[in-house]
């Protein structure tokens, strides 16, 4: 209960949870989507599919090593607490 009582009175946090449940909501629908474009559009059978999978995941993976390596991820900090 102190992490909703914290939630409540820090404006912060609330941003970025606000934040978090838009992007996750907008972005659910292309896993579910994907099915129906890898198998009617781009006309791939099982194995396809799964490599459709997979590419999201490398790309997330290797989209985030890149940000970390590189440290000009345009995210990094936006919304952290300025107290330096």
């Amino acid at each position: 209960m102190s992490a909703a009582r914290y939630v409540r009175y820090a404006p912060g946090i609330q941003v970025v949870l606000a934040r978090d449940v838009v992007f996750s909501f907008f972005i659910s629908v292309i896993p579910a989507l994907l099915p129906v474009v890898g198998l009617r559009v781009l006309n791939l059978d099982s194995r396809g599919l799964g490599y459709l999978y997979t590419s999201m995941g490398v790309g997330s993976v290797v989209g985030a090593v890149f940000c970390h390596s590189s440290g000009s991820c345009p995210v990094v900090g936006k919304y952290a607490d300025d107290r330096r």
